[in-house]
């Protein structure tokens, strides 16, 4: 992969590696560099390639240490000899601003692990690349009712993400996946990946989303409710300027290449891209 020249705070180069990694894959735009480190869990364990483990798990290479308030670094190699974080920190005056490049020799480097404040890891199960998903087999072990609570707990992802994650057991999941998120009802709609929809701005706000919802609007906002109190973020994680300033740029290609890789944010950030070119 290629990465442009150019100074990085921590979150924009772990995010950015990943969204190259991807490039050309089925998962290509699930994960972007526009984003920052309160929002990260929400986007890697929405992606359906990551899970969020405790800081107690033995990370592997390309896992992501995060502390979701400040910091985040990328797990290079634990291979039993030698543990080692890849980052980019603090510039030459304590921040995020200063001179272009590596002043100090600590502003992007690769070095020991130390313990930090992480609040937990975002391990990768290696579907990406042709990899098998944790615990060994193409699809999740577990019963209905146990994959479902997964679902729920974003394990799976969303969307296409999910359904192949879960493979032919994705229907019947998504069934006990509705039960569940409506009290106990059937329903015909994804009330996961509505919430989703909802919190990358696709219903507006206030009345706006109340309205577009209809009968289904306090069963979803339950649930965004729930997915951002999860998360630890109070709005929606990208920064739909910054990634409408790349569209405009040519980054995400145009029609149907954007739409795919920009997925549930297309509507939102294309809505963006008209204003500032309008």
């Amino acid at each position: 992969m290629k990465v442009t020249k150019g100074d990085r705070d921590c979150s924009s180069a772990v995010c950015e590696a990943w969204e190259l990694a991807l490039r050309s894959t089925a998962y290509d735009g699930l994960i972007t560099r526009y984003n920052w480190t309160g929002g990260m869990r929400e986007m890697f364990v929405g992606s359906g390639l990551f899970s969020w483990k405790p800081v107690s798990f033995n990370a592997s290479r390309g896992d992501i240490y995060l502390d979701e308030e400040s910091h985040t670094a990328m797990c290079i190699r634990n291979d039993g000899t030698a543990d080692l974080l890849g980052e980019f920190s603090t510039s030459e005056i304590g921040g995020i601003d200063g001179e272009p490049g590596d002043q100090t020799g600590r502003e992007s480097w690769v070095h020991d692990y130390y313990s930090g404040s992480w609040d937990g890891i975002l391990h990768y199960n290696g579907k990406a690349d042709g990899g098998v998903v944790d615990g060994g087999t193409d699809t999740p072990s577990g019963d209905v009712a146990d994959l479902a609570r997964r679902v729920i707990a974003g394990e799976f992802g969303n969307g296409d993400a999910r359904k192949t994650a879960l493979g032919s057991h994705y229907d019947e999941v998504q069934a006990e996946v509705n039960r569940i998120l409506l009290g106990g009802e059937s329903s015909g709609i994804d009330v996961d990946a509505m919430a989703r929809r909802v919190i990358a701005g696709e219903f507006g706000n206030g009345d706006e989303r109340k309205r577009r919802l209809g009968s289904n609007y306090d069963t979803v906002q339950q649930r965004v409710n729930e997915i951002l109190g999860a998360a630890g973020a109070s709005s929606t994680s990208i920064d739909v300027d910054a990634m409408a300033r790349a569209v405009i740029r040519g980054d995400y290609g145009n029609g149907v290449e954007r739409k795919r890789r920009l997925g549930s944010y297309y509507t939102i950030v294309q809505s963006r891209v008209n204003q500032m070119l309008s």
